[in-house]
């Protein structure tokens, strides 16, 4: 046996040692490929991936991006506006190589639409690539700059500061992804600004003085940090020359410094490394970035190996990043889609008609016309595309980058011609602006054929539809004023100021209202008893007038109302007007801890007004909300607390939509219970006394109460008294009867008691002095025994220590709890939030009690009830903090045990305790969930930002666009990032949502 067991532990730790060797192996294989480059490149083509390693060495004492092999790698479809396909951009230089430093930035990407924050630009062009590998693509995936979305079933990881995207697992299937090419005018480049971003600022401690002061002469003179930038490019494209067979910087010398005054010269890395550098000196924030180099003008290409290539891009204010290159025209590649086409046959393009002269935003229309060449032969297969421009010289419409001032283009349709001629269906997006264009067509161009100049044929008119949003209540009461407000919007959901709406009341003019600046205007009405008709017209076509805005006691203001470009529209209100009757049948007695029924009848007119919700407010004791059903009946219960405050109440039911309300008066009285205390056996004839003691459910004595025994009547003050009865003269059970018939706030209660009247013989008297001296002396003998012992002193072992009962006093208190830190969001609190909890001890009188101790417990609810958790003990002046340590439902319990001048008296406070991730996640769900119910057909399969994009352009009208994109980001910053949420993110997440679904109420 001990031989087997020796043999087992032999072979385990050969097969330790044998897995350690191989381990080792692998390390090595790794370490000696990332050290030498021909067995780096070996493995990389073993394994067939494309471009770059999925590890980049951007060292500047190697070549890493210098491949003279050309190997196919991917095709390329339909990047005709692209020059660069970027793989990675790189923001850290430790002096020697660039990397990337963005890794804890990662986010899972599930094929979501993307939006960047760009301004300022004058034309923007979507292009959809398709990218068709023919090697396995692995880790970084060629894209384009501003790229929305990628559609590919693998699991992507998205990086949004480099807007670029990585995948683990090798790929090989065709994928597409939309990109947005954005165009600004010179004049806006020139007038950027730029942020101070520490990320694309950093310097090496290495960096030369040498290289900064080159940084200043370059580009002394000049203020705008875009014609800084273009200074440096095009210096270091004149005055350094491209060449791969350049030498490598000495050991200890920076690589750009070697490169810009000793060896000058270089390949791609060296010259925009150099220019990232010379702007990052400038203070001008700027990163490498990594991928291939394309021609934007052919349609379908193939990508190879040779046409790796780096490239600067800077960032500029509200624009953006834009990219830089300052790779001389040395090398082939670099010129791709640069050289003019000086041989190629110029084309004319021409309109011949359009379906419609009037536009709205997402309308279609058509476009007919032809494509020639300049000798008349019909182009095929050539693409057209159609703009709206205004403002825009023809001569530059195939240029848009190159339109300046007020100029505006907009496309709106693509499509291709057949034998010379073209019908392009178009559509009018949403950025449009509503005015006069021009509607023009340019040609591409194709092969031989140059692309064309556009031509105008016709004027159009871009109008937008406008709408009417109305607040105002259905049911009102006759001859009583009510509001109805109302904005004016266009189908932007922008408001119109300034604008006329005209009211009519059934069928004939009424009024004459102006929306002000803000698009809104209000009515005041009132109505005759029946049914009416209230329309609200928009005119818009003949609504041109001086409009007196705003009205003063001086020179008013006069405001021209131009409205050539909005449609009218009309609102129609149908409201009726009737008496309304609120019938309570609630009882007018209330009782002090006894469940109450209040409920009563609500007439609209004659008939019952179901579904209306109901306020009623009992004095300032509690506050209940219900809703009539179909017969008009309200019904709703209550309990007023055993510390309530006896007395007359009022009770209000008021229903909001009318501005109606009734009062009713009702008393709160208390129960009381009466005790008699007698002796049990009298004689006959004997005087007795007995105690009559009145108290109230909370045991407390009833004072200045009278209260009849016997037939005799006497007041007490303190809710004991004493009655002197005399026994009869019978034997037998003696009936005595107590009662109480109330009072103005204490119900009536009695007691009855049995006293058992007999003979007393003489031995009995005799006897009870005999039994007292008997047992005396009985005591004395057993302690002169030792039976008895004295009882031990307090400081002895066995000592057993007095209860000592501690009289209540007769004042009676009253403890408020507070929490301070809730009332934005009573009853909900936070994991983890330290909120305060403040105790206050009032007397009857309101007085505080400042010098008296309160006990504060915090118990949580488990199965429905509540257990201790824990105890503080704090002063009324002094404000005590906890903190809860997880979810669930809490009870915050103040306990005063009350001395002998005042009552004691409890106050509870119920928390809910959640995590504001988790509530904002199922909030946003819930709101969906609810927005379903209520009709829209909100889709299912979407992502977060489509769902805001449906709510914002198809179904809420009501509701701000702002206020949707803000609770859509809350929603994104809850679910998919790490940062930190707080309670003012959950209060804003949760008003948001309150908003939206009135939004939606009011829609429908």
């Amino acid at each position: 046996m001990a031989s087997m067991t020796r043999r087992i532990l032999h072979l385990a730790i050969t097969l330790c040692l044998i897995a350690f060797l191989v381990s080792t192996l692998l390390i090595l294989f790794e370490f000696v490929a990332e050290e030498y480059p021909v067995v780096a490149e070996s493995r990389r083509q073993s394994r067939e991936l494309t471009g770059l390693p999925k590890r980049f060495n951007l060292s500047l004492k190697a070549q890493p991006l210098v491949v003279k092999e050309t190997i196919p790698l991917f095709n390329v479809t339909n990047a005709v506006y692209s020059r660069y396909l970027r793989l990675m951009t790189a923001d850290f230089y430790d002096g020697e190589k660039w990397s990337f430093r963005q890794y804890s930035k990662a986010v899972q990407y599930k094929g979501e639409r993307l939006s960047f924050q760009v301004k300022g630009y004058v034309y923007y062009q979507k292009s959809r690539v398709k990218i068709t590998p023919i090697r396995l693509i692995e880790g970084f995936l060629p894209t384009s700059l501003y790229t929305e979305r990628v559609e590919l079933s693998s699991e992507l990881t998205y990086y949004p500061e480099s807007n670029v995207f990585y995948t683990r697992e090798p790929i090989n299937q065709t994928y597409e992804f939309s990109t947005i090419h954005f165009y600004f005018t010179p004049e806006k480049l020139k007038s950027a600004e730029v942020i101070e971003d520490r990320r694309y600022l950093q310097l090496p401690e290495r960096l030369t003085e040498r290289t900064r002061e080159l940084a200043l002469n370059i580009t002394a003179g000049l203020e705008s940090p875009y014609e800084k930038v273009k200074a440096l490019e095009n210096y270091l494209r004149a005055n350094y020359e491209y060449n791969e067979d350049y030498r490598f910087a000495p050991p200890n010398w920076e690589p750009n410094d070697w490169f810009l005054f000793e060896e000058k010269r270089g390949v791609c890395i060296n010259f925009n490394s150099a220019l990232a550098i010379l702007a990052r000196c400038l203070g001008i924030p700027a990163r490498l970035a990594l991928g291939f180099l394309i021609d934007p003008t052919i349609e379908q290409q193939t990508v190879k190996t040779n046409q790796t290539h780096a490239w600067v891009e800077v960032y500029f204010k509200d624009i953006g990043w834009i990219p830089f290159d300052a790779t001389p025209y040395g090398r082939p590649e670099a010129r791709l889609g640069e050289e003019e086409d000086v041989e190629r046959i110029p084309t004319i393009t021409s309109i011949s008609s359009i379906s419609r002269r009037e536009l709205t935003r997402e309308s279609v229309f058509n476009v007919n016309g032809t494509v020639f060449s300049i000798d008349g032969t019909p182009i095929n297969g050539v693409k057209v595309v159609v703009y709206l421009a205004r403002g825009v010289g023809v001569e530059n419409i195939s240029r848009p980058w190159l339109k300046t001032g007020e100029d505006t283009i907009y496309p709106v349709g693509l499509g291709e011609a057949y034998n010379g001629v073209f019908n392009i269906t178009c559509k009018v997006s949403r950025e449009v602006e509503v005015g006069y264009y021009s509607v023009v067509a340019h040609s591409l161009g194709k092969g031989e054929y140059k692309p064309s100049e556009g031509i105008s044929k016709a004027k159009v008119r871009v109008v937008s539809l406008t709408r009417i949003l109305v607040s105002s209540p259905r049911r009102v009461i006759p001859k009583r004023r009510f509001q109805v407000s109302g904005v004016l919007i266009d189908d932007e959901g922008n408001f119109l100021p300034h604008q006329r709406i005209q009211v009519y009341l059934d069928h004939k003019p009424l009024t004459i209202r102006y929306t002000d600046t803000h698009g809104t205007f209000r009515i005041s009405l009132s109505l005759n008893e029946g049914t009416h008709k209230v329309d609200l017209v928009y005119p818009a076509e003949g609504n041109r007038e001086l409009v007196l805005h705003p009205p003063t006691t001086h020179k008013p203001l006069l405001f021209h109302s131009r409205t050539d470009f909005y449609r009218p529209s009309r609102e129609t209100l149908l409201l009726e007007a009737r008496e309304v009757d609120i019938q309570p049948y609630t009882n007018k007695v209330f009782v002090r801890g006894v469940t109450h029924q209040v409920w009563g009848k609500i007439y609209f007119g004659k008939e019952p007004l179901e579904n209306q919700r109901i306020h009623i407010k009992i004095g300032e004791l509690i506050d209940l909300e219900t809703t009539t059903d179909s017969a008009g009946i309200f019904n709703t219960t209550c309990v007023l607390g055993p510390y309530s405050k006896l007395g007359e109440y009022k009770i209000v039911y008021n229903l909001t939509e009318f501005n109606y309300s009734e009062t009713e008066e009702v008393v709160l009285k208390a129960r009381t219970k009466l005790k008699v205390e007698s002796p049990d056996e009298v004689a006959p004839r004997e005087i007795f006394t007995v105690n009559v003691v009145l108290t109230d459910e909370q045991g407390y004595g009833v004072r200045r109460a009278s209260i009849e025994v016997q037939g005799r009547q006497k007041t007490i003050k303190n809710g004991i008294s004493r009655f002197a009865i005399t026994a009869p003269e019978d034997e037998g059970d003696y009936v005595i009867k107590a009662s109480f018939n109330g009072s103005t706030f204490y119900l009536p209660s009695s007691c009855v008691v049995k006293v058992h009247v007999k003979h007393k013989t003489p031995l009995t008297y005799y006897m009870i002095p005999l039994v007292i001296t008997g047992f005396m002396v009985s005591l004395l003998v057993l302690r002169h025994r030792g039976f008895l012992e004295p009882k031990k002193s307090c400081g002895e072992k066995d000592h057993i220590a007095e209860t000592v009962s501690h009289p209540t006093g007769e004042i009676k208190t009253t403890l408020i709890l507070s929490l301070p830190d809730l009332t934005d969001l009573p009853g909900i609190c936070g994991v983890g939030d330290n909120i305060r909890i403040k105790a206050t001890l009032l007397d009857e009188n309101g007085k505080e009690l400042y010098d008296k101790k309160v006990e504060v417990f915090v118990r949580r609810q488990v199965n429905g009830e509540f257990e201790f958790l824990d105890e503080v003990l704090t002063g009324l002046r002094d404000e005590c903090r906890y903190s809860f340590r997880e979810k669930g439902c809490f009870e915050i319990v103040g306990e005063f045990k009350g001395d002998e001048k005042y009552c004691p008296s409890t106050s509870k406070q119920e928390v809910r305790v959640v995590d504001y991730r988790e509530e904002i996640i199922n909030g946003y769900l819930k709101l969906l969930h609810t927005l379903r119910s209520e009709g829209l057909e909100v889709p299912s399969n979407a992502t977060v930002r489509e769902i805001s994009e449906f709510l914002m352009n198809e179904a809420l009208w009501m509701v701000p666009k702002t206020f949707l994109k803000k609770l859509t980001e809350l929603f994104e910053l809850a679910r998919y990032s790490n940062h930190p949420i707080t309670r003012r993110e959950y209060r804003l997440a949760s008003t948001l949502m309150e908003y939206t679904v009135r939004g939606v109420i009011v829609r429908w």
